[in-house]
């Protein structure tokens, strides 16, 4: 059996503008969103990947918690906190666009185009391309054709390719809002990186 694969060319408005504006929808209408995420980077420099779990819980319209093995963000607001446990340090600094995976797919339009898709029986792979300025220059994001987004992969600045894998998620408001306080750990270096 050959499987039929339909890529898509995409004009001003096209169905595959309505699918991704339908997974956009999905989430920036969340209460909430958590995720439990399996991060894959793989290095051609140092030709090797390296895996692990994040997970993310996203109350709008301003504040999130992100944990991985190795560190902890915080954003409150315009403010993100970094606790590297490696570096032994917390580190504040301006909250930039796509410091978050949420944000790929909630503000995709403010600097990505659509550039193609392919569309495979229920699946949505989305190729953007970014405006002047947006960083990272190209990401895909893989959907089902009910919005519900499987996967973000795109190249960091070193070059590395990043596969953020969404294995469970909850469409719900995180409740203990005392997850976001930020408690620096004793020992740890504090840089204040927003003077």
């Amino acid at each position: 059996m050959i499987n039929s694969i339909t890529i898509i060319f995409i004009a001003l408005t096209s169905p595959v503008d309505v699918d991704l504006q339908k997974a956009t929808n999905r989430y920036a209408s969340a209460p909430g969103i958590q995720w439990e995420i399996t991060s894959i980077i793989h290095s051609d420099i140092f030709e090797e990947s390296d895996t692990s779990k994040i997970n993310l819980i996203y109350n709008p319209a301003d504040s999130f918690y992100m944990k991985s093995d190795s560190e902890t963000l915080i954003g409150l607001g315009d403010t993100l906190w970094i606790i590297s446990d490696k570096h032994k340090q917390v580190q504040k600094r301006i909250l930039t666009d796509y410091a978050r995976p949420i944000d790929f797919i909630m503000n995709w339009n403010s600097n990505y185009d659509i550039d193609s898709a392919i569309v495979r029986g229920d699946n949505r792979q989305f190729y953007l391309t970014g405006r002047p300025g947006a960083t990272p220059s190209n990401v895909v994001l893989f959907t089902n054709k009910n919005g519900k987004l499987r996967r973000i992969t795109y190249k960091d600045s070193a070059g590395s390719l990043i596969n953020l894998i969404i294995e469970k998620e909850k469409l719900r408001n995180y409740s203990k809002t005392n997850i976001f306080e930020l408690k620096s750990p004793p020992g740890y270096k504090q840089i204040d990186l927003t003077e």
